[in-house]
């Protein structure tokens, strides 16, 4: 697919002219120019490594948080009429 020429360039300019007008343009280029810079901001910063180095320290304080699994016994796990779901239960009317 080849790039628009100067024809197409120019239609495309004059129905954005039509769809935003004169008066909020320079408000919708702006906020889209803003946006290709955080964007760009965000990519250098990916590229040097710093959000990275923000994960790892994160996780390594996370795990120190943890507290250690509690056992369940094999009598906790099972219910009284076997391994029915409680869902099951819950479907029935009661009376």
């Amino acid at each position: 697919m080849s790039m628009p020429g100067p024809w197409e360039l120019g239609l495309i300019l004059v129905i954005i002219l039509i769809f935003f007008g004169t008066g909020k343009l320079p408000q919708v280029l702006g906020q889209m120019g803003k946006g290709i810079k955080s964007f760009k901001d965000g990519m250098r910063d990916g590229e040097n490594g710093e959000d990275e180095d923000d994960l790892s320290s994160t996780a390594n304080r996370s795990d120190q948080n943890i507290a250690p699994a509690k056992k369940i016994l094999s009598s906790e796990a099972t219910s009284k009429e076997g391994t029915k779901p409680q869902a099951e239960h819950a479907a029935q009317p009661t009376e």
